[in-house]
């Protein structure tokens, strides 16, 4: 499972289906969705915000939350486009592009991903979501269980108290374990 960071700073798991990987090994499990919103339900939930958008058309908060509604309603091109619309304006913000990565994942580009993810750790080296998102990239994407390692090694270095630190446990002992 991938980390939404622009909710919260406690780990909430993203709803939806990973991308395959090619051997069919290591799979972190995602939660189910209960269900995808219909294209009217989509745009039902949106139209307040881009009403919104037309007094505020340069409001990254936002652009960062109707990316979100279609992050969440697994509409992740326009969730794509509107994380970067909120990243021209503030390019640091590294829950915005841990998210918009996440969703480049979700919608099958783990080198896209995984740029975001380098990107956002440049600006801050330690940002939970993104070291914890990056590992399962690494490693689901690119079958690179070092670089997996590594990155939730840090995360539990930087943050010894994790919420989630057993997950991460695990999915370090199964990388190490080459399951």
């Amino acid at each position: 499972w991938l980390l939404h960071s622009s909710y919260t700073d406690t780990p909430t798991v993203a709803a939806g289906t990973q991308p395959s990987a090619s051997n069919g090994a290591f799979q972190v499990p995602l939660a189910q969705s209960s269900g995808r919103l219909s294209s009217d339900d989509i745009s039902k939930a949106v139209a307040p915000l881009l009403a919104q958008l037309q007094q505020r058309p340069n409001d990254a908060n936002l652009l960062a939350s109707i990316g979100n509604l279609y992050y969440d309603s697994q509409v992740y091109p326009q969730a794509i486009e509107y994380y970067r619309r909120s990243l021209n304006i503030i390019p640091t913000n590294p829950d915005v592009r841990t998210d918009m990565g996440t969703a480049m994942w979700y919608y099958g580009d783990a080198d896209g991903a995984l740029k975001e993810f380098a990107t956002s750790l440049s600006y801050n080296s330690t940002h939970n979501g993104t070291l914890f998102n990056r590992g399962v990239v690494l490693m689901q994407g690119k079958h690179d269980a070092k670089g997996a390692i590594a990155s939730w090694q840090k995360l539990l270095q930087v943050n010894p108290n994790y919420p989630d630190r057993p997950k991460v446990e695990q999915l370090i002992a199964q990388a190490q374990s080459g399951n």
